[in-house]
């Protein structure tokens, strides 16, 4: 083929031109299409809070009942891909998604919660107890001291003994939540 023949001037306008849009798409995704998806995702998690904070504002009012309240959760989760984890104040749980794997759930469990809150998957997993210490002294409220302490002892979470390397980012946070990227 002759460089100043038509056919290779047609070839290479055609190579020049999908080189250009293959780099330009490269580009544009590197530099842009991360901050508008996480800046979507961070909306579309914060609405959805915010209404499964709703439902179960309702479902603590006795307003619906938690077949309605689990309905409601589930629509939420599938329609924006989210899992849902909802215990109560004693940590036993309410609802968990179905979106939610048993990865996740384990991981879940181990870096927040450190203790058997599912209880309804069964896990048996509890904290080390603490190795008790000699008991100095006759007074009653030692004792109770060392109960605290040995229940704050057990609260607290251990991640040396698994593989798990998690890094957290606070994404947004207020006096009812806080919203974690954790990855």
């Amino acid at each position: 083929m002759k460089i100043h023949s038509i056919k290779f001037k047609i070839t290479l306008l055609l190579v020049v031109t999908v080189t250009c849009l293959v780099a330009m798409l490269i580009g544009f995704n590197s530099i842009f299409s991360e901050k508008v998806y996480m800046n979507r995702k961070q909306k579309s998690m914060i609405n959805s809070y915010e209404n499964v904070n709703e439902i179960m504002q309702k479902y603590t009012d006795l307003q619906i009942d938690k077949d309605t309240m689990c309905a409601d959760m589930e629509n939420i989760s599938t329609a924006k891909g989210i899992s849902v984890l909802v215990v109560d104040s004693s940590w036993c749980t309410i609802y968990v998604s179905t979106q939610g794997d048993d990865s996740m759930m384990e991981r879940l469990r181990m870096s927040i919660f450190n203790g058997d809150i599912f209880k309804n998957n069964g896990s048996q997993d509890k904290a080390p107890e603490p190795k008790d210490q000699e008991d100095d002294s006759d007074n009653p409220a030692d004792k109770d001291d060392k109960k605290e302490h040995r229940k704050r002892l057990e609260d607290i979470i251990d991640m040396s003994g698994t593989s798990l390397v998690e890094n957290r980012t606070i994404i947004s946070s207020n006096d009812n939540y806080t919203l974690q990227k954790v990855y």
